[in-house]
């Protein structure tokens, strides 16, 4: 059955985002999206929380979803990104770059 409605999207999985906010398994999946807007702190992690629930999502035909992407090649390179000590951070290191390789591998129900 497809879901057309975003708003009746259910997240699969509890996550806690600290000591007093949590987003229970089966809330709406806009209330990830309402808390990485709300809680910059979190905004990464909510990113990936929103990609892996779509891809879940989408894997139990719950929606369909395309993945696009330019320059996708940034992710398998040398980063430029460095911590604040000085070392080079390597892209594993980087939440939304791990949260973008999890999207890509192949693992997509056909």
């Amino acid at each position: 059955m497809f879901t057309a409605c975003p708003h009746q999207l259910r997240t699969t999985d509890k996550y806690t985002w600290s000591i007093r906010e949590v987003t229970e398994k089966g809330d709406p999946l806009i209330n990830v999206v309402d808390h990485g807007i709300g809680r910059m702190k979190h905004s990464s992690d909510c990113y990936a929380v929103l990609l892996k629930e779509l891809k879940l999502l989408a894997n139990k035909g719950a929606c369909k979803l395309m993945v696009l992407c330019d320059s996708v090649n940034v992710l398998y390179g040398k980063p430029k990104v460095k911590h604040p000590d000085g070392r080079v951070i390597s892209v594993e290191e980087i939440t939304l770059s791990r949260a973008f390789m999890k999207l890509f591998q192949h693992n997509w129900v056909r």
